[in-house]
């Protein structure tokens, strides 16, 4: 005996399981893959202690890669136990979820056990994976339910537990419109024999065939996996000084708010970083961002100045926001003063990435005079220091970006000026500047919208780690020269003094699309998209049986890759695989 055994289902397989994806996407011309590679996680529970602390009886909540929450509903309640016997490869403190306290005999059905909240933008969501082990007196059937965002659950599979040892690798398909939900919840919840298998007791059974149902009996989970496709190809960041201060209404129908959410609407942004967020304002800025962006994380940085506050918006899941250097003293920098706000940090977890992204908000101190400007410098010597010192422990060559107002123009000094720009770009993680332009008039500055003309670049994006070499994308976006959707020609000088400055990166943890296409001299090529320094093989196949090479290389620059496959001879198929 191996510790562990398979289990049954009505509607579905469980057992132990290698996932890996066979087929993406398989139409008339082609289809897309990853070969020979385990699908990668929206989010994984271990529930073991971070750090190990060596008992099995303490353990945590959070996910250990990706995010999501972790909930127990109907007034359940949990602890934690041994997960000896588990998939979880963790040997010296492998701690598994055990939850008890449920409903009494023929009450509450389907309203009892646990839930899982997840943000699946950018993925298209496959199945939910997790090992169980349910004690004597507990439930034997649970029902496994669905809902998008805040609305109704809807039924999927029952799972049918027997007592004793693990069943590893239960697996619950996820419902196609999972792909493009604001939010995807899923609940296992303990159900009567009679609606789950249409016949039987209109109330609990046991888990065990010799056993009553006991409300104190456990259900034990562990190793828990959400997988998928990530589908999200590019991610495009903005940075945008919201020109907040002394604003005292931030209401979402306030004109300068309608005209940066046109505008916001228009960048299509999946991460955003905004300065000069009203002291007093933080509710109603996290309104105002989910009335044009539903679904949204919204995290508004600390009291600083007692003036104005830095934030963020995500699309994607944030997976911590963190203060850093808040009115640090500057002493060390050559400034008798404190650091003017903070240095707002945010772990963004791109799809399909094994780590997350950091995004870094900074407004250094504004103005042209030179205390002003001796001021400004510190505080990027400090951010510089902090990157040296602090930040290495837990960088390790992560995607970075460095984004915010930085009051200072890298190519237009004004007397005085310190090279605050300058220090940042040559912080420890090796940062590089981007230069961004508006399309049309092929200018980088970005203050002020509402003078006659533009003066200076105040407003910057600033990127390591692989947003350097995936760089597709980018520009300085103002309404008067080129509209989009439904921005009006004034919304810029209507929103802010500063305009908004965007970037697009290739994601390198999407998989590969495909596209299949003859062109005007009647040749068929093969198209796909492909982040900067992925490998990849071209294959085809006659009967998706036997598959021969066609290429192979490495992408050298992000964006879509095309070769010539020719015709004739008859039906082909193929296929582009990432490779590692």
């Amino acid at each position: 005996m191996d510790g562990r055994r398979k289990g049954s289902w009505y509607g579905g397989w469980t057992g132990v399981c290698w996932l890996r994806l066979a087929l993406a996407v398989l139409g008339a011309y082609g289809w897309t893959g990853w070969a020979g590679e385990v699908w990668p996680y929206l989010a994984v529970w271990s529930f073991n202690s971070e750090p190990p602390d060596g008992r099995a009886t303490t353990g945590r909540w959070e996910p250990v890669s990706g995010w999501g929450v972790v909930r127990l509903v109907g007034g359940m309640t949990g602890d934690f136990g041994s997960g000896a016997g588990s998939s979880d490869p963790a040997v010296a403190d492998n701690s598994a979820l055990v939850i008890r306290n449920g409903p009494a005999q023929g009450t509450g059905n389907k309203q009892h056990g646990l839930e899982l909240e997840l943000n699946p933008f950018g993925w298209r969501p496959v199945a939910l994976l997790l090992d169980v082990r349910a004690e004597e007196g507990a439930s034997r059937y649970w029902r496994v339910q669905f809902r998008a965002g805040t609305g109704s659950w809807t039924d999927g599979s029952v799972l049918e537990l027997r007592s004793g040892l693990w069943v590893w690798c239960v697996r619950v398909d996820l419902p196609a419109w999972a792909e493009g939900a604001e939010s995807l919840g899923i609940r296992i919840v303990s159900e009567f024999e009679a609606s789950a298998r249409g016949r039987g007791a209109a109330a609990y059974v046991a888990a065990g065939d010799r056993s009553a149902y006991d409300p104190a009996g456990g259900l034990w989970v562990d190793h828990v996996r959400v997988v998928g496709q990530p589908v999200l190809e590019r991610v495009r960041a903005v940075t945008w000084n919201l020109s907040g201060f002394g604003v005292t209404n931030w209401g979402v129908e306030h004109p300068q708010l309608m005209a940066a959410a046109r505008v916001l609407r228009a960048l299509d942004p999946v991460v955003v970083g905004f300065e000069e967020v009203p002291e007093g304002r933080e509710s109603e800025m996290t309104n105002w961002v989910r009335s044009w962006w539903p679904g949204a994380t919204v995290a508004v940085g600390t009291r600083t100045d007692g003036a104005l506050r830095l934030a963020v918006a995500s699309r994607l899941p944030v997976g911590g926001v963190r203060s850093w250097l808040r009115r640090a003293s500057l002493s060390p920098w050559g400034y008798e003063g404190v650091f003017t706000r903070e240095l707002l940090e945010a772990e963004i977890w791109v799809p399909g990435c094994a780590e997350p992204m950091h995004l870094f908000v900074v407004h250094l101190k504004a103005g042209g005079d030179a205390d002003s400007a001796a001021r400004r410098a510190a505080e990027a010597l400090a951010i510089s220091n902090f990157f040296a010192t602090t930040w290495p422990a837990r960088s390790r060559g992560r995607a970075m970006m460095l984004a915010g107002d930085c009051n200072e123009d890298l190519a237009r000094p004004r007397a005085g000026e310190q090279g605050a720009v300058r220090i940042l770009a040559g912080s420890p993680p090796g940062l590089t500047v981007l230069t961004p332009v508006n399309p049309v008039t092929r200018d980088e500055r970005t203050w002020s919208i509402r003078d006659s003309v533009l003066r200076y670049r105040f407003d910057y994006l600033l990127v390591g780690g692989w947003l350097v070499t995936n760089l597709v994308e980018s520009g300085v976006f103002r309404s008067d020269v080129a509209g989009a959707g439904a921005v009006q020609p004034e919304d810029s000088r209507t929103a802010s003094d500063h305009l908004p400055v965007w970037a697009g990166f290739a994601n390198p943890g999407a998989i590969p699309r495909s596209v299949l296409a003859r062109d005007t001299s009647g040749t068929w090529r093969l198209s796909w998209w492909m982040a900067q320094g992925v490998r990849y093989r071209v294959e085809s196949s006659v009967d998706l049986g036997e598959w021969l090479l066609v290429t192979e290389g490495v992408a050298v620059r992000p964006g879509y890759w095309t070769i010539a496959v020719g015709g004739g001879g008859g039906p082909r198929f193929f296929r582009v695989l990432r490779l590692e």
